[in-house]
């Protein structure tokens, strides 16, 4: 069952109970979602397991909506000896920066999971490939649901290609000669740039454009904020946070790649023109085409396999937003020339196996695991210590400069971004990773090295 069904089920179960039970909508949200989580079968929840909750509810009417839920649960499961499913088995296959930028890519593409539970993504012979489970959107049928999800990604790919557009054309226009005679100056005889280890520095204005983008990324035109936030990580407290990490990652790699040809920082010059070329697929799974519940990965294998684009000796790394369901690893698993980031152990009812056209018969598990990759390896510290850059710049969640839907919010953060121009600074700077100053003095004397 999903937690909306149980949800509903606690709800129902309160209002037909005499007296009737006054729980808040938010309570059974979190019974149901708990519930969820101990992974035991649907009858022994609708039947065993909620009727003992209303009952015990219906003991202390006043104190509902502090019942301690999990102690109740975890007890009446034991004391009744209710089946509970092993702990999902996570796997992890690659963990490479070729592998954490598209993953990273794909997590900025993702939308909020009401529409959309998981996205993939793939740069390949030219083209940006996006795939998406079937969109949960509001519509008349099939084709106008595929079209408006259809506006929504535009929009989003729009967002993270103007991001990066609007750096390129500024560090075209003023830096680009200026940074490569700096550097040029500590190569020594038969060193070239793409031997060289350097590294990618965003400076305010960078940290603010990122913010900006980030921002728009939130809005309902754009698909909002899925849950793309690692396994738990002081260092990354917000869905905002994360994506603006990303986006400034992602960037990093771009040109490195694409102006110093250094592709071993996450992406070849080849994926870094693909990803602002403007070539790009949006591939949606569709009953009308025989698809029937495939994941957004199982349409990225498939579009590769339909092109012959699998090759064991050139392996290619797909972005996926989330960690991979059961039936989903047993598929990519199959392919030697698929590199992907592992999975979360989770068996998703209803899934299609592509190979089989089947559905995916998998092990029934407990869901209380976290169903994104551990990110820690790829964490940045964009810290400075001038403290006015995270308040200025919004990279924490806490800063109340600006909220998620204030207007005005963005103004000042836009207004922030052009104050920059004409000072002297471009978004960043190129230096060599062995200098032990890597970044000269911005306009504001901030300079904050990303590692990619």
């Amino acid at each position: 069952m999903r937690q909306s069904q149980i949800q509903e089920l606690i709800l129902n179960s309160a209002a037909t109970q005499q007296p009737k039970i006054n729980i808040s909508n938010s309570k059974a949200k979190g019974i149901a979602h708990y519930l969820t989580e101990t992974g035991v079968e649907d009858n022994d929840i609708v039947n065993k397991i909620v009727p003992a909750i209303i009952n015990q509810l219906a003991l202390t009417p006043a104190a509902t909506n502090k019942f301690p839920h999990t102690n109740f649960i975890d007890q009446f499961i034991r004391e009744n000896n209710i089946a509970v499913p092993p702990e999902p088995q996570r796997t992890r296959k690659n963990a490479v920066k070729a592998q954490r930028r598209v993953d990273s890519l794909s997590r900025l593409m993702a939308v909020h999971d009401t529409i959309s539970p998981c996205v993939a993504v793939v740069l390949h012979e030219g083209k940006f490939v996006i795939a998406s489970n079937f969109p949960r959107i509001t519509a008349t049928d099939e084709a106008d649901t595929i079209s408006k999800f259809t506006k929504l990604m535009e929009r989003r790919l729009n967002i993270v290609q103007d991001f990066i557009k609007k750096m390129e054309a500024d560090f075209l226009a003023d830096s680009k000669f200026e940074v490569s005679d700096d550097i040029d100056m500590f190569l020594t005889d038969g060193e070239s740039l793409a031997d060289e280890k350097l590294n990618i520095a965003f400076n305010a204005k960078g940290l603010a454009l990122a913010a900006l983008a980030v921002r728009a990324l939130g809005q309902e035109d754009a698909g909002g904020y899925a849950t793309v936030v690692p396994e738990r990580n002081k260092k990354c407290e917000s869905q905002r946070e994360h994506l603006q990490k990303a986006l400034l990652k992602l960037a990093s790699s771009y040109f490195l790649a694409k102006y110093y040809g250094i592709t071993d920082a996450g992406l070849s010059v080849e994926q870094a023109k693909a990803l602002t070329s403007g070539n790009y697929e949006l591939l949606v799974r569709s009953d009308s085409i025989g698809k029937g519940n495939w994941h957004a990965e199982q349409l990225i294998v498939d579009y590769l396999r339909q092109n012959n684009s699998i090759k064991p000796e050139e392996p290619v790394h797909i972005g996926i937003s989330k960690l991979c369901c059961q039936a989903c690893d047993s598929v990519l698993s199959e392919f030697k020339g698929i590199e992907y980031r592992g999975s979360h152990g989770v068996s998703f009812p209803g899934v299609h196996n592509m190979l089989t056209g089947e559905v995916h018969q998998g092990l029934r598990t407990g869901k209380s695991t976290h169903l994104c990759a551990s990110d820690s390896e790829s964490e940045v510290d964009l810290s400075s210590s001038n403290s006015s850059l995270t308040s200025s710049m919004d990279l924490s969640s806490s800063s109340s400069q600006i909220t998620g839907s204030s207007e005005s919010g963005r103004g000042s953060l836009k207004r922030s971004v052009d104050s920059f121009y004409g000072c002297g600074s471009t978004f960043f700077m190129v230096k060599k990773a062995r200098e032990e100053h890597r970044l000269t003095a911005s306009c504001d004397e901030i300079s904050v090295p990303i590692k990619v």
